[in-house]
């Protein structure tokens, strides 16, 4: 497989796009000019090869068969792979014309809607390919899309359709916002995959239609028809949620309700609900079992037409454009005669789509479908090979082809999304093939209801029948205690040792067996590479740690990460749900946690128990550090009654109320972290101090300072300033600190300018002694 050229290119391609990704926006002109070098280097040099061998002596041609068979080929893909890096940098590169290049301001702007509008309950969005600006000074041509949404306009926004000119007065141009804290979802980078550097919130009423715009006919009659088949399905079944479901995996709606989702989610068979490869592969599936009457030149010529016809209908959204594009290019080359291989047809696919947009290579959708699909096409046939033979070909495929999947995707679905479900391949067995009847259904249902609505009801009452048994089977299965585990500590390192381990096993089975010592060497560094490497990579780097403090919503957290890799976690917040499901959970799964060594409480009320249990359920716990004025009412005896029995099942490990002047942690690698009373801790490592009093008060803080003890700090973490300027004055002398950072204020004429400088985003520093700078101004703050 891999001694194809063509693949031997596109991987060439797919390393160069990695590298550049890493490389500063301003050389890929210099990587063009070397791509151009190199490729007619490597041109020149077969050529040259080629014409000596036909007129060399016959001693001689070996030197130039070398060159031409090891160093034109190598030349050639260093080529390529410097073509990846140059085409993703040219790609970012955004022009001197483009709508963005306004922001910020308020125009009028002019434009088409590439897209049929995405309309819910309360938001719709649109997305406009700029074309003027207008101002006072005037009508200026521009270029790039403009993502549009307009809330609460459900029935305003329902006459705008695909291809319409309109125009948008008051449009106040502006960058997507970029994530508060790491781990959450970036809206700004997703939006830049898609060339959209500009948002605009508008109301209804300043959205008007002025004309038809450039766009696709083609592509506007498949709009069309998906609309008309909407209806027909909403004629034709009676009922919610079966209908949104039935929408969702025939026609691909996305926006679905939790109640919907989740179970699926949990379930492992999510993927029914987002329109891929798995209804292409019903497609084709359908036409071969319906037309057994057609030679396979007619059966694959047909195959080709239904699926572009159904991309089109689904609006060839990037899953099944990835799925129909692999699939066409191989019926093609069966079509025309030509020797048709799956891994060729991949490799095609892969190269065009990049071609197109190389950003997709980072996408979690495109990685899953082609390392879904080569392990189908890796593993099935060898499960199949396993399955004993008095059990029939089609119904060894139905059991091969699930397994195979989920084997291949997991560890991906692990890294991106933090999941896994043990049950998926049982699901998918068992519940794939009743939802691939469900969709054959739904087409027929489609196809009667548009021409005899009364025998598209009775087919349509059977659809529903079966989406309702799917809906309850799925929900059934996703309330078992191990449909569903969470997994924060899988990173990068366990993602490609899974797969080396995995193309090791079952695709040099061979080679195995003959050569047992490599074999044996690889998989010694393989785990070297899982389990010793951390640790040898700890002690190289002994003097460091990093400090983040989260922009968390009425509340405080803060993540330590300790030169050892222990990590501790303070919190104090009241928001439980939005701080741990919206902000902790994901910032912790970004970092690959999933065990928290220490758990700090900062807090002596009851508020901050709902975090801590909400904590619980996503992580191990190894130590909970409370504060020593914890409170005394039954709310709080009912958690440490919690607690305590939560230890005793291994929930746990410990339990301890921190004392005053205590040191909580030591370790040899020269950090140390003490309490000092009142959820005030100070950390020390290579060689800085932190004061960290997240949730400390005017009275509680005046208490402190009163305290004959060594404060200093070269970096206070605290809610707010000291309103009195006797205690900042105070708090500075004492803690000789260099730099403040405020959890909870956001407020500049709180500040004392005499004394501190305060440098918010986009303002110079000023001249003070002391920098403060404003987490819930400025995001998530990270120090090392």
């Amino acid at each position: 497989m891999l001694a194809e050229p063509l693949i031997q290119i596109v991987l060439a391609f797919i390393v160069g796009i990695v590298i550049g990704n890493y490389l500063p926006l301003s050389s890929f002109f210099a990587l063009y000019s070397t791509i151009i070098l190199l490729f007619f280097l490597a041109l020149l040099l077969f050529l040259s090869c080629s014409a000596r061998l036909s007129a060399s002596p016959i001693s001689e041609p070996k030197r130039f068969a070398l060159q031409r068979k090891y160093i034109s080929p190598t030349l050639l893909l260093f080529a390529f792979l410097l073509f990846g890096a140059a085409h993703l940098q040219n790609y970012r590169s955004i022009s001197c014309f483009d709508i963005s290049r306004f922001i910020p301001g308020e125009y009028s702007l002019v434009g088409t809607i590439i897209e049929e509008p995405e309309i819910n309950k309360f938001k719709t969005k649109l997305i406009l390919r700029a074309e003027t600006v207008l101002s006072e000074k005037g009508k200026k041509k521009v270029t790039g899309k403009v993502w549009v949404s307009a809330k609460y306009s459900r029935d305003e926004i329902k006459k705008f359709h695909y291809g319409d000119k309109i125009k948008i007065r008051n449009a106040n141009l502006s960058q997507p916002p970029s994530p508060a804290n790491p781990g959450e979802f970036d809206f700004r980078n997703w939006l830049s995959g898609q060339k959209i550097y500009t948002i605009v919130t508008v109301k209804p009423s300043d959205l008007k239609k002025i004309g038809s715009g450039r766009s696709n006919s083609l592509l506007k009659y498949s709009y069309f028809l998906k609309a008309k088949i909407e209806k027909i399905i909403e004629r034709s079944i009676v009922g919610e949620p079966e209908i949104s479901i039935i929408k969702a995996m025939v026609l691909g709606q996305s926006e679905l309700p939790d109640f919907i989702r989740k179970p699926f989610l949990k379930t492992g068979i999510f993927h029914v609900l987002v329109v891929s490869g798995l209804h292409v592969g019903f497609i084709v599936i359908f036409i071969a079992l319906f037309t057994p009457f057609l030679s396979s030149r007619w059966k694959e010529g047909f195959a080709i037409a239904a699926i572009i016809f159904y991309c089109l209908i689904t609006g060839a959204k990037p899953p099944v454009f990835r799925a129909s594009l692999m699939v066409i290019i191989y019926l093609l080359g069966r079509l025309l005669n030509r020797e048709s291989s799956s891994y060729l047809a991949i490799a095609l696919a892969a190269l065009i789509l990049l071609l197109f947009n190389p950003e997709q290579l980072f996408a979690p959708g495109f990685q899953l479908s082609f390392i879904v699909t080569l392990g189908i096409l890796l593993l099935a046939p060898v499960l199949i090979g396993k399955l004993p033979e008095r059990i029939p070909l089609f119904l060894k495929g139905a059991i091969a082809v699930p397994i195979a999947a989920q084997l291949t995707a997991w560890p991906l679905v692990a890294f991106h999304f933090h999941y896994f479900s043990p049950l998926a391949i049982f699901t998918n067995i068992l519940l794939i093939p009743l939802a691939g009847l469900d969709v054959g259904l739904s087409f027929l249902t489609i196809f009667f209801g548009s021409v005899f609505a009364n025998i598209g009801a009775i087919f349509g009452a059977s659809v529903y029948l079966l989406t309702a048994i799917l809906f309850k089977l799925t929900k059934l299965f996703a309330q078992l205690p191990l449909a569903y585990q969470e997994i924060g500590g899988f990173s990068l390192r366990y993602l490609f040792s899974y797969y080396a381990i995995f193309i090791l096993l079952f695709n040099f089975t061979e080679q195995i067996k003959r050569e047992r010592a490599k074999v044996l060497c690889l998989s010694l560094l393989l785990l070297f590479n899982l389990f010793f490497w951390p640790k040898a990579a700890t002690k190289m780097r002994a003097q460091d740690f990093a400090v983040t403090v989260l922009k968390v919503p009425d509340g405080n957290c803060l993540f330590l990460q300790f030169p050892d890799k222990k990590n501790g976690l303070i919190i104090g917040d009241e928001d439980n749900y939005r701080s741990v499901e919206k902000i902790i959970k994901p910032f912790l799964f970004s970092q690959s946690v999933g065990t928290i060594d220490y758990l700090f409480l900062d807090q002596s009320g009851d508020n901050h128990l709902g975090s801590l249990l909400q904590l619980s359920r996503h992580f191990k716990i190894r130590q909970i550090i409370d504060v020593p004025e914890a409170s005394t009412s039954i709310t709080y005896k009912n958690f440490s009654d919690k607690i305590t029995l939560l230890s005793r099942k291994k929930y746990f490990l410990g339990y301890q109320k921190a004392r005053e002047n205590q040191v909580l942690i030591r370790s040899d690698l020269g950090y140390w972290l003490e309490s000092l009373g009142s959820g005030v801790y100070r950390l020390t490592c290579g060689g800085k101090t932190f004061l960290i009093g997240m949730s400390l008060t005017e009275d509680s803080l005046s208490k402190l300072l009163s305290l004959k003890k060594d404060y200093s700090a070269s970096t206070l973490i605290l809610p707010a300033l000291p309103r009195k300027k006797k205690t900042l004055n105070q708090l500075i002398k004492r803690t000789k600190a260099t730099e403040i950072l405020l959890t909870r204020s956001t407020r500049k004429e709180t500040l004392h300018p005499h004394l501190i400088s305060s440098p918010l985003e986009g303002e110079d520093e000023g001249e003070g002694e002391v920098k403060v700078i404003f987490v819930q101004n400025q995001g998530a703050i990270h120090l090392e």
